[in-house]
């Protein structure tokens, strides 16, 4: 699903399960996504982009267990 995002002129490309629990992990993930760019915008840090990857376990009934681990890569202008 590809949303406008307002960090970034391409907007944010998201890969998920369709769920409330999923889109709970979904949220954490877009909350560091927007702290990356806010903060490298505020600190002057160019970023190129940004990738979040977040997960959690389900409870039978698929409420969540909670969201880890959390992982994001920074990409920078001009860094391979």
């Amino acid at each position: 699903m590809h949303l406008d995002h307002r960090w970034t002129a391409g907007g944010v490309d998201l890969s998920i399960t369709f769920t409330g629990v999923h889109l709970l992990h979904a949220s954490v993930a877009a909350c560091i996504l927007n702290d990356v760019y806010r903060e490298a915008t505020r600190l002057g840090v160019p970023v190129e982009g940004v990738r979040v990857c977040a997960g959690g376990g389900f409870s039978e009934s698929w409420s969540s267990t909670g969201v880890s681990p959390v992982e994001w890569w920074v990409l920078e202008e001009g860094v391979s």
